[in-house]
């Protein structure tokens, strides 16, 4: 099914998060796809167990509008959280063996890692100035993550790009 997703949005960049309560099928699939590359992004174990017990108490899995953000005061329990380390290392260990037998590099990035990659002024000017490709992303209505491929020119500090106004998209560059 996932192979047939793919297959379906050639003009997308296919791609997903893999938590370890998920079917874990879809790890084997990917790890033998030469195509896809196997990013293990981490952050803070402290703040990422925080965050999935505020999750588990409000329903809330992702936040969009910041207006909309359920309040929750969690009550920290050594035991719980020491369960969820084993456990997630245990997801990150299931991954990278699945890479590994299929001959599959795996990347692994921290959160705070990417604060560090910047481009100073002439090198975003130049890489922008050339033009070219970009993946647009954005979030629907319902709190779903989109993304695609779109060409681009920026001229004047602004971006410019066409697409039929039907495309769904365009409300996303409205706002």
């Amino acid at each position: 099914m996932l192979h047939k997703l793919i297959e379906a949005t050639p003009q997308t960049i296919p791609g997903f998060r893999i938590f370890d309560n998920h079917d874990r099928r879809v790890i084997d699939y990917a790890a033998r796809d030469a195509k896809c590359a196997k990013i293990i992004l981490t952050r803070s174990p402290i703040d990422s167990f925080i965050s999935l017990q505020i999750a588990q108490d409000t329903g809330q899995w992702m936040l969009v509008k910041d207006e909309n953000r359920r309040v929750a005061k969690m009550r920290f329990e050594a035991d719980k959280y020491e369960a969820y380390l084993a456990k997630r290392k245990a997801h990150y260990a299931f991954i990278r063996r699945a890479a590994q037998k299929a001959g599959q590099p795996v990347f692994e990035i921290d959160y705070e890692d990417l604060t560090d990659m910047r481009l100073d002024d002439a090198a975003l000017t130049e890489l922008l100035d050339a033009g070219g490709e970009c993946v647009f992303n954005w979030t629907t209505k319902d709190g779903h993550p989109v993304g695609v491929v779109v060409a681009f020119v920026y001229h004047d500090g602004k971006f410019f790009t066409t697409c039929a106004e039907r495309r769904k998209r365009v409300p996303a560059l409205r706002t």
